[in-house]
Parts: structure tokens; sequence; C-alpha cells
């Protein structure tokens, strides 16, 4: 559960988007990753809790494909589980967050003044990063903010593979989600990319360092923040949710 000295944010000034909305093709199973079972709930619904847990009055919003609602309605009845408002995804993750502002525009929550974008494939959200990304936004410090830390593996531009350079990893970062902006240059940002006529984009902070014309702040993330992507990454999840972390959400 979160930490009872952690600082207490309710999020009435937060929009949380969760992104469930991939077809999880690199996992190989039969159904879509965010929906398989991580030590008895599905991964999507853990990632929901501990950010419910963080800031418990926040906008939430769950991104889903429209050919996975059903699922979801059954799997929200099977867990006796209180569904986010719902969006619909679109033909890519970046189309998905474009209906997501658009439901947050549409329904008066563009008043909020931070809005935070995380993958529902990360079950395991570290509380203490989470406020201090909501901080730097919040404060003004920043209009954009991500969390990230440095790689541990040696690093090298593989553009020509047989020719390869090393990088420097001190000066890379790893970026996870939530990635958290001022809700107004979210918006604008977005809007002039679709102006644009920009396709998909790696994640929200390419959009808003392209068109908010923005840098971001990197708070320091968590190694533990894990995107379920292949099938060992769950075994990994249900290791990391037996250990004694402040931040995880109740079992």
């Amino acid at each position: 559960m979160v930490n009872s000295e952690a600082e207490y944010i309710d999020g009435r000034d937060i929009n949380v988007v969760v992104v469930a909305a991939g077809s999880g093709s690199r996992y190989g199973a039969c159904r879509p990753k965010q929906f398989l079972p991580l030590a008895g709930k599905p991964v999507v619904m853990r990632a929901i809790d501990c950010l419910r847990c963080i800031f418990p009055r926040a906008n939430m919003f769950i991104v889903i494909s429209e050919a996975e609602n059903d699922n979801w309605k059954l799997l929200c009845e099977e867990y006796g589980f209180e569904s986010p408002r719902v969006v619909f995804g679109g033909a890519s993750r970046t189309e998905s967050v474009e209906n997501a502002l658009e439901a947050i525009k549409t329904g008066d929550f563009s008043d909020a003044g931070v809005t935070m974008i995380h993958d529902g494939a990360r079950p395991i959200v570290n509380g203490d990063m989470c406020r201090a990304l909501y901080r730097v936004v919040a404060s003004g410090k920043a209009l954009a903010a991500a969390p990230g830390y440095t790689p541990t593996d040696s690093m090298a531009d593989s553009c020509d593979v047989h020719s390869a350079l090393p990088i420097d990893r001190s000066k890379l970062r790893c970026v996870q989600t939530p990635q958290t902006f001022d809700t107004a240059t979210l918006l604008a940002s977005y809007s002039l990319a679709r102006a644009a006529g920009e396709g998909a984009m790696s994640d929200d902070t390419a959009v808003v360092a392209k068109y908010g014309k923005t840098g971001v702040y990197i708070v320091e993330g968590d190694r533990n923040n894990i995107k379920i992507t292949h099938p060992a990454d769950i075994k990994i999840a249900e290791i990391l949710l037996d250990s004694p972390l402040p931040y995880a959400a109740p079992q």
C-alpha cells in the first residue's frame, strides 16, 4: 500500500490516462498482454489500482480497443473492479492518446492542470516517482516531465551493425511512464501534430518536444516500473509484487 508517510495529493487537478489499446503482438499470447493475469488480477487493473492509491481523486481514463470492450466489461464484473472512463483507441498509440485527449476536452476535464499518460502494461508504479513528476509540472518548473534512468548496459550506435560505434551511456536515459504534462501544452501539441499530418510518434514526450517546443524534465525513474513485453516479464513482476514495496497497491 502507499507509504503512510508519503505526501498526500488527492489528484482533483490531475487527468490520468492509462493506455491499454495495444494488441501485444510481441508477447505472443492469445489475448493482449495488459489483460493477462498477474498474481490473480489483470495487469492493467494492477496499474490502475496503483495510480488510484497515489492520486485518489484523479480523473481516470482507460483507453482500450473497441474490440476488447465486451471482454473488459466481463473482466470488471469478474474481479468486482470499477472501470475508469472508457475511451476507444485508434490504429496507433498516438491515435489512442489523441482519442483520450478529445475525451478530456469534450468532457470538461481540460481545467485539470496536469495530465499523466501511463502504459497499461506497466503494473508496478512508484508513488514517490509519480508525486515527483506531478510536483515538477504543477509547480511550473517544467511543462513536461518523464521518469528515466541511466542504462547499465554498454550502448552502441547500431545504424550499421557492421561498424557500430560506442555511445556514452551517461548521456542517455531509458524513458518510462507515466509521462506528465501541463494539460494545455499537451492538448495544443497534439492538435498541432494532427494539423501537420504527423503520423505515429514514439511517445507523448516526442509530440510535446516537437510541437510544444519544450524540453522534457527527467525525474529519476524506477527499474521496478517494468513494461510487460515478453512472457518472462510476468514472472519478474510477480516477484516484485511479492517484495515489500511501499508504493504497490493492495493485493
